[in-house]
């Protein structure tokens, strides 16, 4: 497993929570697969349990998944975990590195130094120093053993980030660079080769007929789970409303669902009865209400009104 594991890059840094259970589960379930043919080839009049070698399988991904998080909770904020990590670029761009970097520190970069040719730049950023020109990357990168730097200059020229990249290639031997599309989601994006041309692929997974049965089916199963779970609760409140106030304890709701579908949502009733109707007649009787800084009316104060807010 520890050969299969490193192998599928599940040892690296910088891994997404989403990219490391996809990796693990693949891996875990061609191990498993393997490990079955083996012995079914290799068996020699002894039997092996089918169901215990199926939940071995799902225990497999479950545990060491769990494990891992924990272990990088524990470890994260140790000095000696992960990696020192330069950041090229003081402006918003490297400042925006550095935070997300420092506020999720299990995914392993720590930056250490932040690099920039201008001057002007300020002395730190969020404890990090800036400590000088690009020109000193090599020397760093050299002296302090660092192997990890983030190119985060998406708004110099074109030619001028070229030679960037070209110049530090040979000087980092892991050379990230953050590209200028602020506001995209990067879950599902992934690199792609056009005849020497860099693509990114946007893969939108609901759309496809595999992934959209998978999320109907955990959608279900969640339901129910969660629904037979909180059956007694329901049953407590459901009690609690009936002996609250006369009248039925469900409140039913007209909106719109997918496509444009209305649906009845439903609810735990926490007002009058005839709390619509309550509320329509006051605003007619009472054409001037007094509001809140934020334009919100509240009916919820009033005594006998449903407990509303209209904005």
């Amino acid at each position: 497993m520890l050969l299969a594991y490193g192998a599928a890059g599940l040892y690296r840094v910088g891994i997404s929570p989403v990219d490391e259970l996809r990796r693990l589960g693949i891996t875990t379930t061609a191990l498993y697969l393997s490990l079955g043919a083996i012995i079914f080839l290799l068996r020699e009049g002894i039997t092996y349990s089918r169901g215990v070698f199926v939940m071995a399988w799902g225990l497999s991904i479950v545990f060491v998944w769990l494990g891992r998080v924990v272990l990088r909770q524990l470890c994260a904020r140790q000095p000696w975990w992960g990696y020192p990590v330069l950041v090229l670029g003081a402006g918003k761009t490297g400042e925006m590195v550095v935070r997300a970097l420092q506020r999720q520190p299990a995914l392993g970069l720590k930056p250490i130094a932040i690099l920039d040719d201008d001057p002007t730049k300020q002395l730190d950023i969020e404890g990090v120093p800036v400590m000088g020109k690009l020109s000193l990357a090599p020397y760093m990168a050299r002296e302090l053993g660092v192997s990890h730097a983030i190119v985060a200059m998406p708004g110099v020229p074109r030619e001028q980030l070229l030679t960037i990249l070209e110049r530090y290639a040979h000087t980092f031997p892991h050379l990230l660079m953050v590209p200028d599309l602020f506001g995209f989601a990067s879950l599902w994006v992934s690199t792609k080769d056009l005849g020497g041309m860099l693509g990114l692929e946007i893969r939108q997974r609901l759309l496809l007929p595999g992934p959209r049965l998978t999320k109907a089916i955990l959608d279900r199963a969640l339901t129910l789970l969660v629904g037979l779970l909180t059956l007694p609760i329901m049953g407590l409140i459901a009690l609690l409303v009936g002996l609250d106030s006369p009248g039925p304890i469900f409140y039913g709701q007209q909106r719109l669902g997918q496509n444009a579908r209305p649906f009845t949502a439903w609810k735990f009733r926490s007002m009058v009865i005839d709390g619509d109707q309550v509320l329509a007649d006051f605003l007619l009787k009472i054409p001037t209400i007094a509001r809140n800084g934020n334009g919100i009316i509240s009916s919820s104060r009033i005594h006998g009104l449903p407990e509303l807010v209209i904005s």
